[in-house]
């Protein structure tokens, strides 16, 4: 009986102010409205060893989850020659999301873009961008409890439980919910052959690009601390004909990561890292 309601709206205004200079602001709503029943699990597997369940008092719940997704930016781009284009945006998104550790994430950015053309033989293009992401509430243990949520208490007076594999370790982040300060560059540069010559179908790109992710989180907390990586390549392209050609292409690219973890669950009635 699984149940899954979507929706999506998606406008654009461009606006041409001048012929050197437009607008354009863009808006994005997408909702993911799960509504799937929840069933429970008296009976399961623990990863590959055992079977536990209700006689172990710990009834596992299947979790339903859904979302909202909104975005909206503001584009300006200017051509105050007629070889160079810049630009700029500013933009905003929003993660509101149900049976997840975090309840909405909002994630605010800048890029600014620069296009020149040199001469007839080539294009430059350049881009970067920064933003930051920061979570309202982060609550591993609130989730632990939706999906483990018939903890049995062995003794009221110390509120024992019988209910010990719980969930994930509460001060674990995840990387696609925790906070985070993202960097991003690119460069691409086409270069062609001269007009009138055999060359001017010969194309070749290089790129090179870099992505600094950094998770300013609690030095406490476990996850992903850091994920820097940077590329560099290039495209060689040659039509022989309009609608033929042959490409060739390299790119090396280089990762540096950094994560903090813990061999540890958290009992998901006491909160308690076991």
């Amino acid at each position: 009986n699984g149940e899954v309601n979507t929706l999506l709206y998606n406008t654009s205004v461009t606006t041409q102010w001048t012929p050197e200079f437009r607008t354009t602001t863009r808006y994005r709503y997408y909702d993911n409205d799960n509504r799937t029943p929840e069933l429970n699990f008296p009976n399961y597997v623990v990863e590959d060893s055992s079977a536990t369940g209700l006689a172990a008092g710990v009834i596992r719940r299947s979790l339903s989850m859904g979302y909202t997704k909104q975005n909206a930016s503001e584009e300006f781009q200017w051509r105050p020659t007629k070889w160079v284009t810049t630009g700029a945006v500013f933009g905003w998104e929003q993660w509101d999301r149900s049976r997840r550790d975090v309840n909405v994430t909002n994630e605010f950015l800048g890029k600014v873009t620069a296009d020149f053309k040199l001469f007839d033989v080539g294009t430059l293009r350049t881009s970067g961008q920064y933003s930051e992401r920061r979570y309202d509430k982060y609550d591993s243990l609130a989730l632990a409890r939706d999906t483990y949520y018939a903890g049995v208490i062995t003794n009221p007076a110390t509120f024992a439980t019988a209910n010990a594999n719980g969930g994930t370790n509460i001060y674990m982040r995840k990387f696609d919910m925790a906070n985070r300060n993202e960097t991003k560059a690119n460069v691409f540069l086409d270069l062609s052959g001269p007009s009138g010559t055999v060359f001017r179908d010969f194309v070749l790109t290089p790129t090179a690009g870099l992505k600094f992710d950094d998770y300013p989180d609690d030095p406490l907390t476990f996850g992903l601390k850091k994920s820097n990586s940077w590329n560099a390549g290039i495209d060689g392209t040659y039509v022989f004909k309009p609608g033929t050609s042959i490409q060739a292409s390299y790119l090396y690219e280089a990762y540096d990561r950094f994560q903090a973890g813990a061999s540890t669950t958290t009992n998901s009635v006491l909160g308690v890292p076991t």
